[in-house]
């Protein structure tokens, strides 16, 4: 919301998505909620089919129509977007770069096709659960399928952009909550039963598709958001965020 009135954003290009997130195409609802005309991009069928129907329930349940287009992009090792130059004001995405050989051509094709605003979003390398969950990759005998972790960081990201034609604005962490980042290790179990102490024992239940607002937790979210908020140097945050974000504006 600060993003849409800051640069006044009326149209946005997310993607291409990475499909890990719980209810696919989630992370522009807030877009769309404000009237932002949203593409959502994949290279994945199946995760098209599943983003159009998860838009499909949000429109019921809210009664009103979203303007969101599910664009299907099935060849996306050819890191050319299917979209003009200039076609967005805004181009983001969520934990795409790490997973390409060349981050930085990923980030040069959303500055093409913006008009002005680039947002980059990565796992965060700092975390402190990051260095248990390589252990843990090595214990199983799994290979490592979360992306580059050198890429993972600020001066990474920074540089790709620069590179790109875009000028770094700000950059930070979101998802800050006061546990580690278990990555997929199952420790589910054992979170649930922790935060039990402090939840007098309800489990969690994603009721996202059910509320959309999210008004029934509101109290609850902003206990959780307490760390993110606060003024600790970025430093510290670095430890429990689980993720990064660079904006930046195109220079050329």
């Amino acid at each position: 919301e600060d993003l849409i009135r800051r640069l006044k954003i009326r149209s946005v290009l997310e993607g291409p998505s990475d499909g890990i997130t719980g209810v696919r195409g989630v992370n522009s609802l807030i877009f769309a909620l404000n009237d932002v005309e949203v593409t959502y991009f994949t290279p994945s069928k199946r995760e098209a089919m599943m983003v159009k129907q998860a838009w499909e329930r949000l429109e019921e349940l809210l009664g009103r129509r979203l303007d969101v287009e599910v664009k299907l992009w099935d060849n996306i090792w050819e890191c050319r977007f299917p979209f003009g130059d200039d076609t967005f004001d805004l181009a983001w995405n969520f934990c795409v770069m790490e997973h390409f050989p060349e981050p930085y051509v990923i980030v040069r094709e959303m500055g093409r096709v913006s008009r002005k605003y680039v947002l980059v979003m990565t796992q965060n390398m700092w975390n402190m659960g990051t260095i248990p969950h390589l252990i843990y990759h090595k214990i199983i005998g799994q290979p490592w399928n979360h992306g580059d972790i050198s890429v993972m960081r600020f001066s990474q990201i920074e540089g790709c952009m620069r590179r790109a034609g875009i000028r770094v604005l700000e950059k930070g962490v979101i998802d800050v909550p006061i546990w580690p980042d278990t990555w997929d290790m199952p420790v589910r179990g054992i979170f649930k039963k922790a935060l039990g102490i402090f939840g007098k024992g309800r489990a969690w239940k994603w009721t996202l598709i059910e509320d959309p607002t999210l008004r029934s937790y509101e109290s609850r979210l902003r206990k959780y958001m307490a760390l993110e908020n606060s003024k600790l140097p970025l430093p510290v945050k670095l430890l429990f965020a689980h993720h990064l974000y660079c904006l930046g504006s195109k220079t050329r």
